[in-house]
């Protein structure tokens, strides 16, 4: 539902910028956009990340038994998941990039 609400407004964010508008108005909505692209793609990444977890569970709930090795398999998952969002968030953060730039 989240996703839906950030696509629709970034939708709206689209169609409003093609009309005439104040230039400060389209500097705040291109803001705006930027804004809701990064939690956009901040939301996605966790979603896609954690979708093993999901499955894990839903698989539990129908055969009430789970191989032994899924427990080692679902810490990495969780593993994975923190790792790619602190990498995530390098890459989509204008400041994080800018450091990063500047270290390397």
């Amino acid at each position: 539902m989240t996703t839906t609400c950030y696509i629709y407004t970034m939708m709206y964010i689209r169609r409003c910028s093609k009309t005439v508008r104040p230039i400060h108005q389209l500097a705040n909505n291109r803001r705006d956009f930027i804004i809701l692209t990064r939690m956009f793609t901040l939301l996605g990444v966790n979603i896609l990340s954690n979708m093993p977890t999901l499955v894990i569970g839903l698989c539990f709930q129908f055969f009430e038994h789970l191989p032994y090795w899924l427990t080692q398999f679902q810490w990495f998952t969780a593993t994975f998941s923190l790792c790619s969002i602190s990498v995530v968030v390098i890459f989509v953060s204008p400041n994080l990039q800018k450091l990063w730039k500047r270290l390397r």
